[in-house]
This record gives structure tokens, sequence and C-alpha cells, in this order.
């Protein structure tokens, strides 16, 4: 059971705010979720089955504090906010719509929607920085889990979410919500890819 133990994860994006719908940045301001994202995220957590949670980790904005009440009603789980999944800051681009973020500052716009690791939007937090501070938590969290042998939500807005998709690997399921299956060696390489992207 030790260095071969897995770790189920539910993994769920927090779906769009109304600044989201507005075509406008959100990054880390905190705003609720569009009520159009509510019920199709409710839809969506419905059709997930019977599995049972024990422990479900979300940021601390409003929308990603309202997803992890409607999975704990679901799938039960104590609900715990944390600080080091909170959503990417982008600094002065928060609350800008997108036409107007490409008109002002056409060559960072297009490089950030191009490789987003390669761009610090002015006053934001850079990207290494942010993926260092989110996996950091995350591996911290799973690995604290894997040992407790529970099974966990993490509930992160879409830059975020991105974050740990990626570095997670390829999932069976797509859209908003889907289950993992982790070993510990994954979740060492968590905690190894936050060292790098700090440095």
């Amino acid at each position: 059971m030790g260095e071969a133990s897995a770790i189920t994860v539910l993994l769920v994006r927090s779906p769009e705010t109304i600044w989201d719908t507005q075509g406008r940045l959100c990054g880390s301001t905190d705003l609720p979720l569009a009520d159009e994202s509510r019920a199709r995220l409710r839809e969506r957590i419905e059709s997930l089955g019977d599995d049972r949670l024990d422990v479900i980790y979300s940021g601390p904005d409003e929308g990603s504090r309202e997803v992890a009440d409607l999975v704990a009603r679901r799938l039960g789980g104590k609900k715990k906010v944390i600080e080091g999944l909170r959503e990417v800051h982008l600094g002065l681009w928060e609350g800008q719509r997108l036409e107007d973020l490409q008109q002002r500052v056409p060559k960072a716009y297009r490089q950030w929607r191009e490789d987003p690791q390669s761009v610090t939007p002015p006053e934001g937090e850079g990207p290494g920085e942010a993926r260092a501070r989110i996996l950091g938590e995350v591996g911290r969290l799973l690995d604290k889990a894997r040992h407790a042998n529970h099974r966990v939500a993490l509930v992160l807005r879409p830059l975020a979410h991105a974050i740990v998709s990626e570095a997670l690997g390829p999932s069976e399921d797509e859209g908003e919500c889907g289950w993992r299956t982790l070993w510990s060696a994954q979740v060492r390489e968590l905690r190894a890819a936050s060292r790098a992207g700090a440095a």
C-alpha cells in the first residue's frame, strides 16, 4: 500500500463568472458564478455517479466556494478553503475586455494567448510563480490525502485548473469535472514541478 498507493481525485473547474460572460478577464477578482454556468455545472455534478468524497479543497473565491458546496451536497466530503489554490492574479488586465486588451497591447496579448507561460501582466503574478504556488499546494494536499487514504476533489478557477490539468496529464473525462487516479510517483512529480516553476 505504501509507495504503490493511489489517490482518487475529482478535478473540477469553477465555471464562468459574470465577467467571463461579458468577455472580461477575471483572474483572481472575486465574483459570483453566472447563472447559466451554475445550472450547467449542477447537471454535470449530478451525472458523476455515487462515489463519495472525504474532502473538497477549493480556492478562496466566491465561485469556487459555491462549486465546493454543490459538490459536497452531491458527493459528501468536508469542505476546506485553501488560499494557495487561488486563481492566477492578472494584475491590471483583470476586468479588461479581451477586445480592448487586444487593441491596447496587441503584441503582449497575442503572445499571452499563444503561450501564457511567457507573459506576466502588469502588476500581475508571474507564470512560474503561479505554477509553483498552485502545484506546490496541490502536491502537498494530495500527499496528505493519500496518506489518509482519502478521496478528494480540487475546485479551481480556469487558469489554475489548466495548470493542474496539464501537470496531471490527460484524462478520460473532458469538460468542467472529471475523475483521475494518481499514484505516489505522480504526486512527487507535482511537488518537483512546483520547485522547478519557482526557479
